[in-house]
């Protein structure tokens, strides 16, 4: 884990976790109004899902964890190269939001 990771830096990964578990819901919620998506086998779904999602990391990797369970913070922590990696990604979610 990078030295500079500290309080702030939780409080920052915090954020990023919630708006990943309410993306990966609005996701979720626009998948199951998709006609079939439902009757998919889970690994159909999961693909689905994977489309709608993308391949953009570390944001996409939340996504796939939210969409899991809860966000692991500590495996999260690790997608990141350090604080300022996880202030990037909130800033432009926290942008794409307004």
């Amino acid at each position: 884990m990078p030295d500079e990771w500290n309080e702030a830096t939780v409080q920052i990964l915090e954020k990023i976790a919630a708006l990943a578990q309410a993306e990966s819901q609005h996701i979720l919620v626009e998948l199951q109004d998709t006609p079939g998506f439902s009757e998919s086998t889970p690994r159909q779904q999961a693909k689905a899902y994977a489309a709608a999602v993308g391949s953009k990391l570390p944001w996409s990797a939340l996504l796939h964890q939210a969409r899991n369970g809860d966000i692991d913070l500590n495996a999260a922590r690790r997608l990141f190269k350090g604080h300022a990696e996880a202030q990037d990604l909130l800033n432009s979610l926290s942008q794409a939001n307004e």
